[in-house]
């Protein structure tokens, strides 16, 4: 979806609590891969693979990859691993941008700050009221409600969403997989959450 459809805490907000629309998103998406892992284990660090595709092409100078790779819940085993890379090159060697900053301080930082501040909006674009109404549209502070797994390298970075580790999310993820996969459309913006002037707008 276009970044600038979602309402983000704007440079105001901490006085004011005024969201608006956001900037173009820092990351866009440019590659997707569904894996079945063989052990449970590998589901974990795709991008520590030494077999993985990601370090089989040259990677073009100052470009930087952040991987969203979402444990699906199942027996065999299923990860859908979403590849991002900057919407410009060099976009993170710019400075002077609160979102950009922040993410950069976020990849440095340990899991526990990471966890606290990875937040997740939701937006289901087609589907049933039983989906929409058990989705929602909230904003979700990702390492609150389920566990999440983080492996950086020096041109990547890797955020592993265990969406079975968290009963409420577990259940709807089965209900889609299994009996509504094909009639519905859910839309996810992530972004990093900021909490003092310095560091917003959200983006």
């Amino acid at each position: 979806p276009d970044a600038t459809s979602y309402q983000l805490r704007s440079a105001s907000y901490m006085s004011s609590g005024i969201k608006r629309p956001s900037a173009d998103a820092i990351f866009s998406l440019f590659a997707l891969d569904c894996f079945l892992c063989e052990d449970p284990s590998d589901r974990y660090n795709v991008i520590g693979r030494s077999d993985h595709w990601l370090h089989a092409k040259p990677r073009a100078a100052g470009t930087y990859t952040f991987v969203l790779n979402v444990i699906i819940p199942s027996d065999n085993n299923l990860i859908l691993v979403a590849y991002f890379r900057e919407s410009s090159p060099g976009l993170l060697e710019r400075s002077g941008d609160a979102a950009i900053e922040l993410f950069k301080k976020w990849v440095q930082a340990d899991d526990r700050f990471r966890s606290e501040r990875l937040k997740l909006i939701p937006r289901v674009a087609k589907g049933p009221l039983v989906i929409r109404r058990g989705i929602g549209a909230k904003p979700v502070l990702l390492g609150r409600r389920i566990s999440v797994h983080y492996h950086a390298r020096p041109d990547a970075f890797e955020v592993d969403l265990d969406v079975s580790s968290d009963r409420f999310a577990d259940n709807i993820t089965r209900l889609v997989r299994d009996r509504m996969a094909s009639s519905v459309c859910l839309d996810l913006a992530v972004t990093i959450e900021g909490r003092d002037a310095a560091e917003l707008p959200e983006r």
